[in-house]
């Protein structure tokens, strides 16, 4: 026995070390599919920190944090984490290409400039719920699409003339429901050739109806037979579900990477070594990574 001992202590310390650092390794990889299966579904929450931080990697649990990050994709991978202390897991979320978004609302904080043209701010209310509006001019000079903040506040540069008299023109606001109804509004505005506008700011009120879209006409079908039960079944034929629906507004295009890795004790006796990052360091590292691109169905916005 005492010749045999060693090498059995050894073998079930082996196999006991094998078996820990292999349960570490799936469940790291699990808890990182998780992970990415969450962000890939809620990238508005997951990936806030890319809008909030202006950064593509996150570390969870670094600081600064952002809250919505935390509470999504950091949570979900930690939840899958099993048998292993959540607190040790390093998880780095990674956005991998450009999300599609909403353009960026109005920064109206500070001084504004508008060079070469003639800034106008105000606001427009009676906006409908969970909704910006679009503003627009014939005059515009702002490059690319402004619309308002959810406040309704907004920011344009118009051109300025090129003469020496004064120019009419107009700013429209244009907010579309969840029904497809628009909801539209002008305001007349002029502007002098220093670049300066009246009258300002430019408030505007949205109507209370908006024009909706008219429904198409519902085609007549067929009548459909009843079927009639038969001595082998008495129930009615079940009625299939309606086809689910997908918000085209981005495209399938982006990914997210979710890393995840968790330091293993090493404890068996005399093969530590074999197990070791390095000697004397008395754990194994074990990484989990997936990448998964992002479903449009899932992206709403402000979701």
């Amino acid at each position: 026995m005492a010749l045999i001992a060693p090498p059995l202590v050894a073998l079930a310390g082996g196999a006991g070390q094998v078996a820990t650092v292999a349960y570490g390794a799936v469940t790291v990889d699990s808890a990182a599919r998780e992970g990415a299966r969450v962000a890939s579904e809620s990238p508005n929450k997951s990936l806030d920190f890319v809008v909030t931080l202006g950064v593509t990697t996150y570390t969870c649990g670094q600081s600064p944090s952002d809250a919505l990050t935390e509470s999504a994709v950091c949570d979900a991978v930690r939840s899958a984490s099993g048998l292993l202390s959540a607190s040790g897991l390093t998880i780095t979320v990674t956005e991998t290409s450009t999300i599609s978004r909403l353009p960026s609302p109005p920064n109206l904080a500070g001084k504004k400039t508008c060079p070469g043209g003639a800034l106008e701010s105000g606001t427009v209310s009676g906006l409908p719920s969970g909704t910006v509006a679009t503003m627009s001019s014939p005059t515009k000079a702002t490059s690319g699409t402004v619309t308002t903040d959810s406040s309704g506040k907004y920011s344009i540069c118009l051109s300025t003339p090129s003469g020496s008299q004064s120019q009419a023109t107009a700013i429209t606001a244009t907010a579309v429901d969840s029904q497809g109804c628009a909801f539209s509004t002008s305001l007349s505005l002029t502007v002098t050739p220093s670049g300066t506008v009246t009258p300002s700011p430019g408030n505007m009120t949205l109507p209370v109806t908006g024009v909706c879209p008219s429904p198409a006409p519902t085609p007549t079908a067929a009548p459909t037979p009843t079927p009639t039960a038969t001595a082998t079944s008495t129930a009615p034929l079940p009625t299939p579900p309606p086809a689910a629906t997908c918000s085209t507004v981005v495209a399938d295009t982006s990914y997210v990477s979710i890393a995840v890795s968790y330091k293993v004790p090493v404890f068996a006796p005399f093969i530590t070594r074999f197990f070791e990052d390095s000697p004397g360091s008395g754990q194994r590292t074990v990484t989990g990574t997936e990448r998964m691109q992002i479903e449009p169905c899932a992206v709403t916005q402000g979701a």
